[in-house]
């Protein structure tokens, strides 16, 4: 029996968005690892974020598997991690 990776962290996102620096920071700070997309130099992401958005960029949205969270909290993210199995139930700011 293989084991499975957990999900990776996606973060849909432009240059210009303050939710974004903000989710982003949190992320930071609590050492929770994500790959950024910039949906202004990806047209291919930003057509896929509009699918899932019902045919709007919002940003940030945040990808974990099959999940896709709109314009999330970093409270929201993380436990979203922990629920996919990525996180351990409890992780201190390094």
């Amino acid at each position: 029996m293989e084991h499975a990776e957990p999900p990776l962290l996606r973060l849909y996102t432009t240059t210009r968005c303050g939710y974004c620096v903000l989710l982003k920071r949190y992320l930071d700070y609590r050492s929770i690892p994500y790959d950024e997309v910039d949906i202004d130099h990806d047209h291919a992401a930003a057509a896929r974020l509009e699918r899932w958005t019902g045919g709007y960029r919002i940003v940030p949205t945040a990808v974990i598997g099959d999940r896709v969270l709109v314009n999330p909290k970093g409270s929201e993210v993380e436990g979203a991690l922990r629920e996919a199995g990525t996180l351990p139930a409890e992780q201190v700011p390094g």
